[in-house]
């Protein structure tokens, strides 16, 4: 295996909470190998939709998502204009199964 040319830095990716895109952008443009983690996506998704979407970042996402009308489904079942009230608990996702509802199939 040549070791020459593989990165001496590797970030890895620790979680879509904690390691953003801004920390992969910046080891990637020192040369060498930044990741991002999709563990607990859909936690983290579901989370920033209750809390309002205050940047508009996942609504411009869900403007490209292709399946619009499961995006729709998903801003409809987590999205509070505003965000939720501080007290007030997160809505708990729906877990994956090897038999999904009907709704998420489409």
């Amino acid at each position: 295996m040549n070791f020459i040319n593989s990165p001496r830095i590797i970030q890895g990716g620790m979680g879509v909470g904690v390691s953003s895109w801004k920390l992969a952008r910046a080891v990637s443009l020192r040369g060498f190998l930044g990741v991002v983690s999709g563990t607990a996506l859909a936690v983290i998704l579901a989370r920033r939709l209750q809390m309002g979407d205050p940047e508009g970042h996942l609504q411009r996402a869900a403007r490209q998502f292709p399946f619009a009308g499961v995006a729709e489904r998903v801003f409809q079942r987590y999205f509070i204009p505003g965000g939720k009230p501080k007290d007030q608990p997160f809505r708990l996702i729906t877990m994956p199964s090897q038999s999904p509802a009907r709704a998420w199939r489409n």
